[in-house]
């Protein structure tokens, strides 16, 4: 599957998003979030018991989170949540920032991007670019 946010799934204030023994296998994102991009909200997405295989967000010019993205508002005091828990991210790569997670931070970002991982792997993820700078698992 591909799109230009989130390859699988995309999301813009979703409230009580649960994700739950789900496979992400090869989904392409041309921007942000190879398999998910999250929107704004003020409840945790909590990710269970999940794979992210095989995710990309390509561009050519910089892409966010090969497996995960997030991307709030521009006001400050907003926050994008997320919740891992015994999950599997493995060869997931985005062309410039967070192989397997990265927030879609610039500049003018005023929103916080909080994340909470307990007894998640991470393995082959990386980032495509040469000038990659920011976070190969996370950013």
């Amino acid at each position: 599957m591909s799109a230009y946010y989130g390859g699988a799934i995309y999301t813009d204030n979703a409230p009580d998003l649960l994700i739950n023994h789900c496979t992400f296998d090869q989904n392409v994102a041309t921007n942000r979030g190879g398999a998910i991009t999250l929107g704004s909200f003020g409840d945790p997405c909590v990710i269970k018991d999940s794979t992210f295989t095989g995710n990309l967000a390509a561009n050519t010019s910089e892409s966010y989170g090969g497996a995960i993205s997030a991307a709030g508002p521009d006001s400050i005091g907003t926050a994008v949540y997320l919740i891992l828990q015994d999950s599997v991210f493995e060869d997931n790569a985005a062309t410039t920032y967070g192989g397997a997670i990265g927030p879609d931070y610039n500049k003018n970002s005023k929103f916080s991007f909080v994340c909470a991982v307990t007894n998640c792997i991470f393995r082959k993820y990386r980032t495509i670019s040469r000038s990659s700078r920011y976070g190969i698992a996370l950013r």
